[in-house]
C-alpha cells in the first residue's frame, strides 16, 4: 500500500509541474502576443489647422476655393485639433482637400473641407 501511495505523490507532483509549465509557457505568449499587437496598433497623431497667412483657416462645406456665406462652416483659429475624415481630393487649380471633423476651439463638432496646407500634423 505504501508503494502505492509514494507513486501516486511522485505522479501528482510531476503532473502538477507540468500544469505550471504549462500556465508559464502559455502566459509568456500572450505577453509576447500583447507587446506584439501594441507595436503595430497605429499611434494617434494630432492634426492641427494653421495659416499663415491670416491665423485663422476657413473651413467650406465643399471643398472650393470661393464660399460665399451660405458655404462656411466656421473661421477656425490656428491650432484649432482637426480629426482627418478620409483621404484628401484634388481641387481647383493646385489645392489638394481635406475634410476635416473640429475636436476643439469655437467650432468643436462642425465638420467640412480646409486646403491640405494648412494642416500641420504634430
Amino acid at each position: 500500500m505504501t508503494d502505492k501511495k509514494t507513486n501516486f505523490n511522485k505522479l501528482k507532483k510531476i503532473h502538477l509541474n507540468i500544469n505550471y509549465g504549462k500556465v508559464a509557457a502559455i502566459t509568456g505568449f500572450l505577453a509576447a502576443l500583447v507587446s506584439l499587437i501594441a507595436f503595430f496598433i497605429p499611434k494617434h497623431e494630432t492634426y492641427k489647422l494653421h495659416n499663415v497667412a491670416v491665423g485663422a483657416t476657413l473651413v467650406n462645406t465643399k471643398p472650393k476655393l470661393t464660399s460665399t456665406d451660405n458655404k462656411q462652416v466656421c473661421l477656425a483659429p490656428s491650432g484649432t485639433i482637426i480629426e482627418l475624415v478620409g483621404e484628401p481630393i484634388k481641387g481647383e487649380l493646385v489645392i489638394s482637400w481635406q475634410q476635416v471633423k473640429i475636436e476643439s476651439g469655437t467650432c468643436e463638432g462642425k465638420n467640412g473641407w480646409v486646403s491640405v496646407e494648412n494642416i500641420i500634423k504634430e
